[in-house]
């Protein structure tokens, strides 16, 4: 009965700890919405030259 409780708690710790740091390392990790048109203009086309 003991060993169930011990799992219990270990499986639940785990998966708290798992959502915890998708959703830390999301906003950590995570560009905002525009971040590269915004920054267009002072890309210079990574080297590649249309004309």
């Amino acid at each position: 009965m003991v060993f169930i409780e011990y799992l219990a708690v270990g499986i639940t710790g785990s998966l708290a700890l798992i959502v915890a740091a998708k959703v830390v390392m999301a906003k950590l990790l995570q560009r905002k919405p525009g971040y590269y048109e915004a920054s267009g203009a002072e890309c210079d086309g990574g080297g590649e030259h249309h004309e």
